[in-house]
């Protein structure tokens, strides 16, 4: 969040000749004015509206998640590149086998604030759970969106809290098939992989709204436009074994290209070069 304190920092750094890079991990001019973190994140006063312009006006360079984003800013004149999310295999977590249970688990794993998201789905998924009795759902993260499932009986439903990142993996290691619902809209378009790319790392197949990152992620799981391809994708993992061994793998392919070593040199490359035009500009 960009408050006053920290734009007077950034001024204070700019004057003296500092080199800025804002890491942004969505578009928070975006945010929609019923996400629960709008209060928190959002622009929710003009004065936070005009110390975020100001901060992005500062910044000789803005590092963001994923194309559609940078696209977004590029074409508002800002100085935007794309370095996307990683992983660390030095997470000895990741690679740690799945705990053995009797259940399939079908997990969503989220932040506060995306409710909207998930609704649209909340029958299919408890149309699955009838189905399939040795299903069972798996919400981490946020409470209200476990609520929505307080009819299931306590056997089907269970609620991970947040963690730390590094525990991260932890909450991939109670899944069997990642949930990744996301409407259509330009904040949710301004999202990274990242949630793919975890469950890439773990094995684990998933099934996800087509939004631009997620098609071109690609690998690993399987795209639902409408609520009939949501329940017919659910029942073929659910079904079928082979399938979701040949998803995981796929997507664990794709997620060992973004850890963290085959990342540095873009990193080392987008500093390095910032730094020496603000040189050669001063």
């Amino acid at each position: 969040q960009v408050d006053s304190k920290l734009l007077g920092v950034l001024i204070a750094l700019n004057a003296k000749g500092v080199t800025i890079i804002i890491d942004l991990e969505a578009d928070f001019e975006q945010m929609s004015i019923e996400h629960r973190e709008y209060e928190h994140l959002g622009l929710s006063t003009l004065g936070k509206a005009k110390a975020f312009t100001s901060a992005l006006l500062l910044a000789d360079q803005i590092c963001v998640h994923s194309n559609y984003f940078a696209t977004i800013l590029q074409n508002s004149g800002y100085r935007a590149k794309v370095i996307p999310d990683g992983w660390s295999d030095k997470n000895q977590l990741w690679d740690k086998p799945s705990v053995s249970r009797h259940t399939l688990n079908l997990g969503w794993i989220g932040t506060s604030g995306q409710l909207e998201d998930v609704i649209p789905i909340r029958r299919i998924l408890t149309r699955i759970l009838r189905e399939f009795p040795h299903a069972r759902l798996v919400i981490g993260g946020d409470v209200e969106v476990c609520r929505m499932f307080d009819a299931l009986p306590e056997s089907r439903l269970l609620f991970l809290p947040s963690v730390s990142y590094e525990n991260y993996p932890y909450l991939f290691n109670q899944i069997d098939v990642l949930l990744n619902p996301l409407r259509d809209i330009a904040y949710n378009r301004s999202l990274s992989d990242r949630w793919l790319m975890e469950a890439g790392v773990s094995l684990i197949p998933w099934i996800s709204s087509p939004l631009p990152t997620v098609v071109a992620w690609g690998a690993g799981g399987l795209l639902a436009n409408t609520p009939e391809e949501w329940h017919s994708h659910l029942r073929q993992l659910v079904i079928d074994k082979n399938l979701r061994d040949k998803l995981g793998s796929a997507g664990r392919q794709r997620a060992e290209k973004r850890e963290m070593k085959n990342l540095v040199d873009q990193w080392y490359r987008m500093i390095y070069d910032t730094w020496q035009e603000k040189q050669i500009n001063n």
